[in-house]
């Protein structure tokens, strides 16, 4: 397995031609620009979030222009994974994290959306990265609580995952760690605490590159496509819900009576489903479209039946 490498400070950049991936406004507003002054580089631009069929052929167009020595992606996670997909002839590629969420930096897939249904390309692992807190100081409040839950939730996926490891442990316990004490006061623009969410992002990606996700991600993506609920919140969501079903002791031991939707609340977010006004008209579709890789990752087996009625308990004290 091929080991990633941070590059700190003013790295020493690789030579050569680059092809850079960035989104629309966090590459100039991070400051990551500043790495890639003195580059011979060609821009292409995410044209959103949630990388489509259609977004990786516009990138692989422009990036067969020409021999490209290397490829940097400059982004949060779907600008990350946009970059590992278009990178088809598998040049060296480095990730620059400019939000401290889903870890893509060190994961070895990315999630690809064709028609509106997620799929999941293996493989992709960048070569280098830089971690940079000073970078996530730009990013929105909103964008910024997103990246934080999904850090915080998937490390909690990656505790009780079927095929969670010692060494996948160690990290998503680091993380889950470091996103309780760290989150709501990264968001309201501590510097250190940001720092440590970033890290605590890339322990998430670490911790889920072995063990993969659960049922939360599995249930989060129609959440997305369907209700248009940002990834991170969406799998936010059900977390809750599912400790309840899961009853995993390391995680009850780390978090205690800490509830993912009392952190939501106290950053001012919608903390159910109900608030977003999903109802049970709407359950049969979301469990209609769940990922079936992800949902059997999860330590306890749930049914259709099982989905539909821990959503049903998400929606009933505001269903219609």
């Amino acid at each position: 397995m091929m080991k990633s490498d941070i590059l700190m400070g003013s790295p020493n950049l690789p030579e050569g031609r680059l092809f850079l991936v960035t989104g629309r406004h966090s590459y100039k507003a991070s400051g990551a620009d500043r790495f890639f002054n003195e580059s011979d580089y060609v821009h292409f631009t995410s044209s959103g979030s949630n990388p489509t069929l259609s977004d990786v052929e516009k990138g692989r167009k422009a990036f067969q222009v020409e021999d490209f020595d290397y490829v940097a992606a400059v982004g949060g996670g779907s600008v990350i994974d946009l970059a590992k997909l278009i990178n088809q002839s598998r040049k060296p590629l480095l990730a620059i994290p400019t939000t401290a969420g889903t870890g893509s930096e060190v994961t070895s897939f990315a999630t690809l959306f064709i028609n509106g249904v997620k799929t999941s390309v293996e493989g992709l692992r960048p070569n280098w990265f830089i971690l940079d807190h000073q970078l996530l100081q730009s990013v929105p409040r909103y964008p910024a609580i997103c990246a934080g839950l999904d850090a915080l939730c998937q490390s909690i996926e990656s505790l009780w995952s079927k095929q969670a490891t010692e060494e996948s442990k160690k990290y998503a316990e680091h993380s889950v760690r470091l996103a309780l004490e760290h989150i709501v006061p990264a968001v309201e623009g501590r510097k250190d605490s940001q720092a440590y969410m970033l890290r605590a992002a890339h322990l998430s990606g670490r911790a889920i590159d072995i063990s993969k996700t659960t049922a939360a991600h599995a249930l989060s993506y129609s959440l997305t496509t369907r209700f248009g609920i940002p990834h991170g919140h969406a799998v936010a969501l059900t977390i809750d819900s599912l400790r309840m079903i899961n009853r995993f002791p390391d995680v009850e031991k780390l978090l205690g009576g800490t509830t993912v939707s009392g952190i939501m609340r106290r950053l001012g977010v919608r903390s159910n489903l109900a608030e977003f006004g999903i109802g049970n008209s709407d359950i049969d579709q979301i469990a209609n479209l769940v990922d079936l890789q992800r949902l059997l990752n999860n330590p306890v087996h749930l049914s259709h039946s099982d989905l539909v009625a821990m959503l049903c308990s998400e929606v009933r004290p505001y269903g219609r």
